[in-house]
């Protein structure tokens, strides 16, 4: 700023709401905060849904010569992990004009207060995501409606991570990575079957992801259920199987067959052949399954040439 005088902020903005209308917050005003210089300045209530029609909130400010620092933000961020329901604020370019204004408001100091509710969201890699008593198969039960075979349990989180290492030098630092590496199987007539390998990307916050018990076909005692993981990517998608033990009431770490490849539908059913086999479930690292969340974290091995490879860690998260 070259010159001292009074300037006119102008911001539109609109709240955003990703849940259903009946929520307790859906309809919330999003409270709009702005600083100037660190200070608060300013706060607004922001009820506006419609891009066409934001709400556009004005403050007149006086501005020395030199530098400064105008911000804004939201003071009222609402996140809720279990449901992935969301309260956040869109806000356009801000617009800046010096004017002539006979008064100035004065700050409000209490009303940029951060009083929102927007965790950090857990690493499913983390250690002790979710902990408690492994599900029993009364609670397993419970969770059907009667007479039904199948009940989703809620939706998932990923995250996947890798090290490239050689044999005698060690290992890189682990790196985040968005896909995965599967084996995928082909068969012809003269050259037999197959294999070579193929990536799968992660599921993102707008992709389908679901957990889900299913009971067996043939019940047998010792393995009444099958649990379910999963998640479309575009046209690809994954579903895993575990199987529940209901002697030692846990879910094993089996190497049951899953579905890779292209599908319309959670679960794949219509996918052609079954290419997982037990390569995406190389070995669990941990694997906790209680009667409200889910923690799975496996880890396998891609060699490549030269005594390098490839160590990719995945974990699974949800909560229900």
């Amino acid at each position: 700023m070259k010159t001292a005088g009074k300037h006119r902020f102008s911001v539109r903005a609109m709240r955003q709401w990703t849940g259903p209308v009946d929520h307790a917050q859906a309809n919330v005003p999003a409270k709009l905060i702005l600083k100037l210089d660190g200070n608060c300045a300013g706060a607004f209530d922001i009820s506006a849904t419609r891009e066409a029609t934001p709400d556009v909130e004005q403050i007149v400010l006086p501005l020395t010569p030199g530098d400064h620092t105008f911000t804004v933000g939201i003071a009222n961020d609402w996140w809720e992990q279990a449901t992935g329901y969301d309260r956040s604020l869109l806000i356009a370019p801000v617009r800046i004009a010096k004017i002539s204004a006979s008064t100035t408001p004065a700050p409000v100091p209490n009303a940029c207060e951060i009083h929102g509710t927007y965790p950090v969201p857990e690493s499913p890699l983390s250690a002790n995501a979710c902990t408690g008593n492994s599900i029993t198969y009364t609670e397993a039960v419970a969770k059907f409606a009667p007479g039904t075979t199948f009940v989703t349990l809620g939706s998932m989180r990923m995250e996947a991570r890798a090290q490239h290492c050689h044999k005698v030098t060690g290992c890189a630092d682990w790196r985040a990575v968005d896909s995965l590496p599967y084996q995928f199987t082909s068969t012809d007539d003269r050259q037999g079957a197959t294999r070579s390998v193929r990536w799968l990307g992660l599921p993102g916050a707008s992709d389908p992801t679901r957990v889900a018990l299913r009971t067996r076909t043939e019940r047998w005692e010792p393995d009444p259920f099958r649990l379910q993981l999963s998640y479309l990517k575009g046209n690809q998608g994954f579903d895993a199987t575990m199987k529940y033990n209901g002697l030692t009431e846990s879910f094993e770490d089996t190497r049951f067959p899953s579905w890779v490849g292209e599908c319309t539908s959670l679960g794949c059913d219509n996918a052609v052949g079954r290419v997982y086999g037990g390569k995406y479930f190389g070995r669990f690292t941990r694997s906790i399954v209680t009667a409200s969340c889910l923690q799975i974290i496996n880890e396998q091995t891609v060699h490549s040439v030269n005594d390098q490879y490839d160590t990719y860690e995945v974990g699974f998260l949800a909560r229900y």
